[in-house]
């Protein structure tokens, strides 16, 4: 640091005077210290730009925590017909086959009950190695039922489940919590009557979640 002298001396008049060199150099320290904070003042802020334009970036380019199924959700499994309709619970058990893994994601059971239908109960699936799925709340519609339709109006005569189940594949048994109105006929073994739908995975890890 500039060292300042004083000329006054005591008993000396006048006011003390700093000397010309002293003053040029406290010129420049002050000068030098002013730069350095601008200097700093600019880095900030340009890190604070860098760093705000990096987030939105990220923010942007966030890659789906969930992996889609290829393909379209489809028809997997019909066990069902239009032939006439017995009364009476069925006297078979109902088995959905899955030859390979599958995201099972629709599920519906038909309840005719002598066109009275039945208010929408639950249905469950029971596993190839006896696990237990759902049961899930099923929800009544009132037609038939089409793939791209799959509710047209609220009613009693069909339940549909909507689910998510990984990686599915083998022999289910469906579990349908009124299996009294549960459609059942000759031409389904007397089994009652299911449909299931969902995506066929081609990638063995494709549909985990």
């Amino acid at each position: 640091m500039a060292t300042f002298r004083s000329s006054w001396r005591p008993g000396s008049r006048g006011r003390c005077r700093i000397c010309s060199a002293s003053l040029l150099a406290l010129a420049i320290l002050l000068g030098a210290c002013g730069g350095d904070t601008d200097e700093s003042s600019t880095t900030a802020e340009t890190t604070a730009a860098t760093t705000t334009e990096t987030t939105e970036l990220l923010t942007t380019t966030a890659a789906p925590s969930t992996p889609v199924p290829a393909g379209e959700m489809v028809l997997l499994y019909d066990l069902g017909n239009s032939a006439g309709i017995h009364p009476g619970p069925p006297a078979a058990e109902s088995f959905v086959s899955l030859d390979t893994p599958v995201l099972l994601t629709r599920i519906r059971t038909y309840h005719w009950n002598g066109s009275d239908g039945a208010p929408a109960g639950t249905v469950s699936l029971v596993g190839p190695h006896g696990d237990t799925y759902g049961p899930w709340q099923a929800h009544g519609c009132g037609q038939s039922v089409g793939f791209d339709d799959p509710c047209g109006v609220d009613g009693d005569l069909y339940w549909l489940v909507d689910l998510e189940l990984h990686q599915a594949q083998g022999t289910y048994q469906v579990v349908d919590s009124d299996p009294a109105t549960w459609a059942n006929n000759p031409d389904s073994g007397d089994a009652g009557h299911v449909l299931v739908w969902g995506y066929v995975l081609d990638d063995p890890h494709e549909g985990d979640g």
